[in-house]
């Protein structure tokens, strides 16, 4: 049977570098956080607003200096946090930064609670309501113009990065640490291929729980900060605001 080609963004040569390096065999789909186009818009209207005021009070030169400027920061900026990237291979995921100097976070599917995945509508702050004492970390992997995350329970950044680095299996039920990943899509288009993805790499590696992966994380989910939210996204209790605990 021939393997399904790769699906979802293109594969960069860091994202190919990732995929061989990651030691969890074929690269199916690679999902990437790059801004849509309200962010450009957003920056490009940022762009313009310093050299505008400039020209307004006569000052062409300092206008077009302002222009360079601005428009190279923020475009640096855009790049660096439009470069999340969540990859799908046989035998896991590789999630994170892709920008430069910056190092992804491997996660084979023993680090996974395939039970946890789901799409949700809400950004960070929306997602931190359920969370008691948890701010923003290495393992949510959000971005400003998105309200469309996928998210999941597997082990820490810590946890996932010594394994691999150790060459050590990593279980999720015996390791020393886990987390709520939260991997935000660019539009909200691209939850359900992410999703889907994620389902078929799993069942076919017979993954527990592999088969409900697309009934319990589809349609997406709007968060309102309920016991219920905290229950479908799989937080567990003593991760919750004391409001969101059952015992």
């Amino acid at each position: 049977m021939t393997p399904a080609p790769l699906s979802g963004d293109r594969a960069t040569r860091k994202v190919r570098h990732w995929a061989e390096a990651s030691r969890l065999g074929r690269l199916r789909h690679v999902e990437s956080a790059t801004p849509n186009g309200p962010a450009w818009a957003v920056t490009a209207a940022l762009v313009l607003l310093a050299p505008v005021a400039s020209l307004l009070d006569g000052e062409p030169v300092i206008a077009a200096t302002l222009l360079v400027s601005v428009g190279a920061v923020l475009g640096l900026l855009l790049w660096f946090l439009g470069s999340e990237k969540l990859l799908v291979l046989d035998g896991g995921i590789v999630v994170g930064s892709f920008a430069p100097f910056l190092r992804p976070t491997v996660i084979p599917w023993s680090g996974l609670d395939a039970r946890t995945v789901t799409a949700v509508v809400g950004n960070q702050r929306t997602i931190g309501l359920l969370l008691a004492d948890r701010g923003v970390g290495g393992a949510s992997r959000t971005v400003l113009w998105s309200r469309r995350p996928v998210t999941f329970i597997a082990v820490s950044p810590l946890v996932a990065r010594h394994a691999w680095a150790q060459r050590q299996p990593v279980d999720l039920a015996t390791a020393p640490g886990f987390d709520l990943w939260v991997f935000s899509t660019r539009r909200p288009s691209r939850q359900e291929p992410l999703v889907r993805a994620l389902a078929a790499a799993m069942h076919d590696a017979r993954v527990p729980g592999a088969d409900a992966v697309v009934a319990h994380a589809l349609p997406p989910r709007r968060l309102r900060s309920t016991v219920e939210d905290a229950d479908h996204l799989g937080i567990p209790e003593r991760f919750r605001r004391a409001p969101l605990r059952r015992a």
